[in-house]
């Protein structure tokens, strides 16, 4: 491997939880995404497919705190994207 080579880092993730699960009240995603990509985000899905929450993720540590409430008692998909392609996926039970 070359100078180059070590230097590129790829997009990836080494955390990736989705708590309580089921929830009633608050979910709370903890996610820790590292490399040069900048392109990350987190779709949250019904069993339908349509987009509940679409959120813009920074390329760190972090921790999202979404507030599921309102939502309506079923599953849903929640999915970590880097770029286009799809990193990691939860299914997460809403029992309100």
């Amino acid at each position: 491997m070359d100078e180059n080579e070590d230097q590129i880092k790829t997009m990836g993730i080494d955390l990736f939880t989705v708590y309580p699960n089921p929830a009633n009240d608050n979910i709370t995603i903890d996610y820790r995404i590292y490399g040069s990509e900048t392109d990350a985000h987190l779709i949250i899905s019904d069993n339908a497919g349509k987009i509940i929450i679409k959120q813009n993720l920074s390329n760190v540590q972090n921790q999202e705190i979404i507030d599921v409430s309102s939502w309506t008692s079923g599953q849903y998909l929640c999915t970590l994207f880097i770029g286009k392609k799809i990193k990691r996926t939860q299914k997460i039970v809403i029992s309100n």
